[in-house]
Parts: C-alpha cells; sequence; structure tokens
C-alpha cells in the first residue's frame, strides 16, 4: 500500500513536473512569438520610413530639377533679350553714327551723304536762264550736312566719290539741260548727262552717276555752252500754285 501511494506520488509529481515545463514552454513560443511580431512591426516601420524617405527624396530632387529648368529657361529668356537689346542698341549706334558723320568716311554699306534743293515759280529763276549759265535751286531741303551750298546755283560736294545727280525743272520752251562740274580749274559740262525735250509741256528731267577726283568739287545744272536759246521756267505750271523744279544729290561711294 505504501509503494503503491508513493508510485501514485511519483506519477503526480513528474505530471506536476511535465505541466510546468509544458507552461514554460507555451511561455516561451508565447515570448518568441511576440518577440517576432515586434520585430515583424519594426521591420515593417522601419521599411515604411525608408520609403517616406525614399519618396521625400525624390519629390524634393523632382521639385529642384524643375526649379533649375524654370530658372534655367527664365535666365535663357532673359540672357536672349538682353542680346536683342544689346543688338538694337548697337545697330541704332551705328545708323546714327553714319547718319551724323562729320569727317566724311566712306562706308560702302550706307548712304554717304545727301540733299535736296529746289527753288519756287514765281519767285526764283524769275529771269530767263542764258547760254552757258546755271538754273537756281535757291531753298534748301533735307540734308545731312555733308553736301552743302556755295551759292544759289553751285553746291559743294565735299567728299571724294560717286555720287547719284537727280533734277527736274519746268521750261516754257524746247530745252536741253546738262550737269556741270568745277575741280578747281574751271566749269566743265559732263557730256553724257545732258538731257532734254524737243517739243510738249512735260518737265526736263535727269538722272546720272557722276565721279569727283578732288575733295570739295562744285556742281551746278546748266544750260548747256553751244545751244542758241535762253530758257524760262514756267511759273504755276499745270494750276493755280507756285511749281517747284529740285536737284536731290546722293553720294553712293
Amino acid at each position: 500500500m505504501g509503494r503503491k501511494s508513493c508510485k501514485r506520488n511519483s506519477d503526480l509529481n513528474e505530471c506536476t513536473d511535465s505541466s510546468s515545463e509544458d507552461r514554460k514552454c507555451r511561455r516561451r513560443r508565447s515570448d518568441s512569438d511576440d518577440s517576432d511580431d515586434s520585430d515583424c512591426r519594426r521591420n515593417r516601420h522601419h521599411r515604411s520610413e525608408s520609403s517616406d524617405d525614399s519618396d521625400c527624396r525624390r519629390r524634393r530632387h523632382h521639385r529642384s530639377d524643375s526649379s533649375d529648368d524654370s530658372d534655367g529657361g527664365r535666365h535663357g529668356h532673359h540672357r536672349s533679350d538682353s542680346d536683342g537689346h544689346r543688338k538694337s542698341r548697337r545697330c541704332v549706334k551705328k545708323i546714327y553714327k553714319t547718319i551724323n558723320n562729320t569727317t566724311g568716311t566712306v562706308n560702302n554699306n550706307t548712304l554717304i551723304a545727301y540733299a535736296d534743293f529746289y527753288s519756287l515759280m514765281p519767285g526764283n529763276n524769275s529771269a530767263p536762264v542764258a547760254v552757258g549759265d546755271a538754273l537756281e535751286f535757291a531753298e534748301d531741303g533735307v540734308t545731312n550736312g555733308l553736301i552743302t551750298r556755295f551759292d544759289v546755283k553751285t553746291f559743294t560736294l565735299r567728299n571724294i566719290g560717286v555720287y547719284e545727280v537727280q533734277f527736274q525743272a519746268s521750261i516754257a520752251e524746247a530745252a536741253q539741260l546738262v550737269i556741270a562740274l568745277d575741280d578747281g580749274t574751271g566749269v566743265n559740262e559732263v557730256k553724257n548727262s545732258v538731257c532734254g525735250r524737243a517739243t510738249g509741256a512735260n518737265q526736263v528731267t535727269g538722272v546720272s552717276l557722276i565721279e569727283t577726283t578732288v575733295a570739295n568739287t562744285k556742281l551746278s545744272i546748266r544750260n548747256p555752252i553751244g545751244n542758241s536759246t535762253a530758257l524760262s521756267m514756267t511759273p504755276f505750271a499745270g494750276g493755280t500754285h507756285a511749281v517747284s523744279c529740285h536737284l536731290v544729290i546722293k553720294q553712293l561711294a
């Protein structure tokens, strides 16, 4: 009887020990599961933060690139505008310098010198223009100051060069007109510049290119030597208003 009791007690102790070990084992598993869950949560949190950081970095990089592009575009546009303004200013200065050139420097890319001289009839050219004499162009029109008046009939070509000469006049008779130059050796008519009309009431007009080889050569428009008739300038030609005659001179080279 005593032995059976001991055996039961021993079995009970073994069972008790076994239960204790089971509980410990469960606690360990529970602790392990909690630890695993905690690790998993930490890992997920870390991945989330890393992903957020990565997203933030990408967004900042994108904004920086966009800002750089925008700034670059603005700077490029500003530089383009500035370059255009500088070029425009240089062009204006060049044109201004050319028009206001007082040195007479030749520039083949621009009109070097120009002038318009005219008369109004009645008032000017009241007496007939004798053979060998010059027409009056008594009034000053537009000029840049490099072709100047010597007197009412004669004009000074300051620069050596090539000039375009245009003239027109209303004359009552059959008439001829010619360009004459004086380089200091006397008046010489330019034979290939003669123009005229035999009949009718239209104006006498002419245009020629002439070349000077001496500075300050004098120019005039004349009734050619050798003709027989003095020329009468027609007042009020074609109407009731005073009529003009013009001499336009342009230096081309």
